[in-house]
């Protein structure tokens, strides 16, 4: 994972957000919303996928990209 605008790799801070304070607020959603969140974050999530650069809804809050060094 990079930060997507200065391309230095992602902090933990960025990292905890992305991958646990994110899907957590979702679930409170999905909650709340009785499984209507749900629906709605999977359809973003294909949306996403689609857009250019791959990039998530996550990534966009967190400001983080996927980089394949390989």
């Amino acid at each position: 994972m990079r930060n997507y605008e200065t391309g230095a790799v992602a902090t933990w801070g960025h990292m905890a957000v992305r991958e646990f304070l994110v899907p957590l607020t979702v679930s409170v959603a999905v909650g709340l919303t009785s499984g209507i969140a749900a629906v709605a974050w999977i359809v973003i999530a294909i949306v996403f996928y689609y857009t250019k650069n791959n990039r998530t809804l996550r990534d966009l809050w967190v400001k983080t990209a996927v980089i394949n060094e390989a």
